[in-house]
């Protein structure tokens, strides 16, 4: 009787897990790799690191999209952030007034 096991690992919520993928990469990247890699820097580092700035400014873009809906958020909840504007009849005082011309 032979018996199989299956094992469902899961996710981690954890923004370090390091999930492992199998890419390809040509004979050159791979010795360009090899060349650089030192005991603390593997390639697996380097290829992260590469990635990191390759999609910097799309993450710092989606930081400033967050950072704004939180303050959208907060601004609906609390109206002493933003205050509404005030009643029309409160700028009946700053209408132009008329001049009356001396020389006519």
């Amino acid at each position: 009787m032979s018996y199989s096991y299956f094992i469902k690992m899961p996710l981690s919520n954890d923004p370090n897990y390091l999930h492992r993928i199998s890419i390809q990469i040509t004979k050159s990247q791979y010795e360009l790799l090899k060349e650089y890699a030192r005991p603390g820097t593997s390639i697996s580092s380097m290829i992260r690191r590469a990635i990191d700035e390759m999609f910097q400014p799309v993450i710092e873009q989606k930081l400033e999209e967050m950072k704004m809906e939180k303050w959208e958020k907060e601004s609906l909840a609390n109206k002493n952030v933003m205050p509404e504007a005030p009643s029309m009849e409160l700028w009946k005082d700053l209408q132009p007034k008329e001049t009356t011309n001396a020389a006519s």
